[in-house]
């Protein structure tokens, strides 16, 4: 699928994402969070070189006052100024979500919306919402492994690149 960066919307976040994709370290990341209707999460590292990335937070981008849209991309935070490598995909318009500036989209799918819209979805939401779904806190002890074994449906990140700079296209290559 392909994303179109949107600069405007949360500079820092836009630039942030890009540092990520040049050190490419949206590369063989688990889709480990996919709940229909809601959102699909992704963003944590289990290559050595990249783990740093985790720890960096940027400050927060200034608060749109706008719900998340169908297929918009933002970081997810957990408060002020968090924001660091996990990214959500929304499955719907999820007007709850965006009212923090932590919550500001800084990308949008424009192609390939069949792609995002295939992504397994059978293991619901991450613990502790969910006891029997995937745990964020095993998969950054143990890695991908953990979500190979224990959730072998789940959809990976293979890698994203950049398209075309002119256009803020980047595409992610989902598997």
């Amino acid at each position: 699928f392909v994303l179109e960066v949107q600069e405007e919307l949360s500079p820092l976040g836009a630039h942030h994402f890009l540092e990520l994709v040049a050190d490419q370290f949206y590369t063989d990341i688990a889709l480990y969070r996919s709940v229909d209707n809601f959102l699909t999460q992704f963003g944590i590292s289990e290559n050595p070189d990249k783990k740093h990335w985790h720890m960096e937070q940027i400050q927060d981008d200034r608060n749109l006052h706008r719900g998340i849209k169908k297929y918009d991309i933002s970081f997810a935070g957990g408060g002020p100024n968090t924001r660091s490598t996990q990214i959500f995909i929304a499955f719907a318009d999820l007007d709850f979500l965006g009212k923090e500036p932590w919550e500001t989209p800084f990308a949008r799918v424009v192609s390939g919306f069949d792609t995002v819209d295939r992504f397994h979805r059978g293991y619901g939401d991450i613990a502790p919402f969910n006891k029997a779904g995937p745990d964020q806190q095993i998969l950054f002890r143990e890695g991908n492994g953990y979500i190979r074994k224990k959730f072998p449906k789940t959809d990976f990140i293979k890698e994203c690149r950049v398209l075309g700079h002119e256009a803020g296209a980047y595409e992610l290559i989902a598997d």
